[in-house]
């Protein structure tokens, strides 16, 4: 298992990859397009029987014994950021090959079919919108969000689609029974690196609340204006960016709280800024933590209002549902690893994942390979082929534990 993953990763690592060193694989481009092929290739040594979904799915598939069975299922996705690294999706499709083929060559008689889907545009890059695969994959999008959405060039996912030779969004729902759904992922934080970690147990998959926070003051002249006079929104907005920090650290590991947008007005240095607009991202697997930690925002924000004699106000833009995880299968996986002796941490994860679509549909678990150095969305993006060879064993325990329930 091991030679393959090295020799597999090795080799998609030149798919996409410039003279920085850097990999670009976009959805739906053609460097995208050379990596599905490569792995087509290996799907097919492995004697896969291959389809293609409405969307661009590749779905493939390991019969078992008893075709009545729903399928054990397996997948991720192998597009990839803008000068990005070569780990982020691709372990998950390269690992399940992995296990897939070392059953082979140990002649395992699988009762259940086995299927690997890898899933189209995962990333946002392109239409500006997550996980799109899964989506249409899971029946969660539709004709008329592929008229809505258009990639840079103005061009609509649904026509995108037609060009590409797919039958559509509507052609992508899948109608079989599905036992559990597996993704094996990069972690992309810096838990499991730190804590010197075998493997990451995801519980759970953060779902972001983003709120916008205006604070209006008054603009006035920098040198005129006495330093006690001053109604000044852009020191308050500091305030209120301390706050977010200091609360989301009561809140515990479950929670991340950030401000990643400030727009003063006028924006210029000699002016005192009368109006200040922040982006707040705001993350948690608990619906009730985020709730709680807005209602104690407001609170805070309303001292800091009086404090600074400032109007401000809070709007909230959008705000989703996080995804638990099957707690059967975490347990699952819980067992396997003490079994096979492996550390691991039962964790949240902070970024979204394919994983997210298919738990609202099918029991679905997920593993987490540890990050060197929490990297990712970097061509430094790396994680130990040990590391990985760790989580595919587990996996395959639990793959052949599911098959024989």
């Amino acid at each position: 298992m091991k030679e393959y993953l090295e020799k597999t990763l090795n080799e998609i690592a030149q798919i996409g990859l410039n003279s920085t060193g850097e990999i670009n694989r976009l959805a739906f481009s053609k460097e995208n397009q050379d990596v599905i092929d490569y792995v087509l290739n290996l799907m097919a040594e492995c004697n896969l029987h291959i389809r293609k979904d409405g969307f661009g799915n590749i779905i493939a598939l390991k019969k078992g014994s008893n075709e009545e069975l729903p399928v054990i299922m397996m997948g991720s996705h192998l597009d990839s950021v803008p000068n990005g690294g070569n780990f982020d999706g691709v372990i998950g499709i390269l690992g399940a090959l992995a296990i897939i083929k070392k059953l082979q060559d140990v002649n395992y008689n699988n009762k259940h079919s086995l299927e690997l889907v890898v899933f189209m545009a995962e990333e946002s890059s392109v239409f500006g919108c997550s996980t799109l695969g899964s989506k249409a994959f899971c029946g969660l999008v539709n004709d008329y969000n592929g008229d809505m959405l258009k990639n840079y060039e103005g061009i609509t996912l649904n026509d995108f689609l037609k060009r590409q030779n797919c039958e559509g969004i509507s052609k992508a729902r899948y109608l079989g029974n599905i036992k559990c759904f597996w993704e094996m992922h990069i972690e992309q934080g810096c838990v499991l690196d730190k804590e010197k970690m075998d493997i990451g147990i995801v519980n759970g998959i953060f779902a972001p609340t983003r709120v916008k926070i205006v604070l209006e003051g008054e603009a006035n002249h920098s040198g005129a204006t006495p330093m006690l006079l001053r109604y000044d929104a852009l020191c308050g907005s500091a305030e209120v960016v301390l706050a977010v920090e200091n609360l989301a650290k009561n809140f515990g590991d479950e929670l991340v709280a950030t401000v990643g947008i400030i727009k003063a007005k006028p924006n210029v240095m000699n002016v005192i800024p009368g109006e200040v607009e922040l982006g707040l991202d705001l993350r948690s697997i608990s619906q009730k933590m985020k709730n709680e930690f807005l209602e104690q925002l407001i609170e805070l924000l309303d001292e800091i209002k009086i404090k600074r004699r400032l109007d401000i106000d809070l709007v909230i833009l959008s705000d989703e549902n996080p995804v638990l995880l099957n707690a059967d299968l975490i347990e699952q996986s819980k067992i396997i690893c003490d079994k096979l002796s492996y550390s691991y941490k039962v964790m949240p994860s902070g970024a979204g994942h394919d994983a997210m679509n298919l738990a609202l549909c099918t029991p679905t678990g997920m593993l987490f390979v540890p990050s060197q150095g929490g990297i990712s969305h970097n061509p430094r993006e790396f994680s130990k082929i040990d590391d990985l060879v760790k989580v595919c064993e587990v996996l395959e325990e639990i793959i052949k534990y599911n098959d024989n329930l």
